[in-house]
């Protein structure tokens, strides 16, 4: 007998971070269907609610990329607009840390 699991925004609300964004990845390749737009937009809205810097960052990419996701919503604010990030610099994770000594802006 085949099991299924049900995903609404609520359950979405109490899982960590990285299990929404495994969440994502996972749907990111999968063949097209209704539900699964669904989904991936409640996906959305509850990684900008968490952290609306990196998911705005994120979209602010001329191509958004789906397997970018992850680098914008786990990494520190100041890595945002540094022209480094991600090229060649993953970024920091730690968030009260304000100084990098690599950071540059335009």
């Amino acid at each position: 007998m085949k099991t299924t699991r049900t995903i609404t925004p609520e359950a979405l609300r109490s899982m960590a971070t990285g299990k929404l964004l495994d969440l994502w990845e996972t749907t990111s390749g999968m063949k097209y269907k209704p539900e699964l737009s669904v989904v991936r937009g409640w996906l959305l809205d509850e990684l900008e609610i968490r952290n609306p810097t990196g998911f705005t960052a994120w979209l602010d990419q001329k191509v958004p990329k789906d397997e970018e996701l992850r680098r914008f919503i786990t990494k520190n604010s100041i890595c945002y607009n540094c022209l480094k990030f991600g090229k060649g610099c993953p970024g920091t994770s730690p968030e009260p840390w304000t100084g990098c000594i690599y950071r540059k802006t335009k």
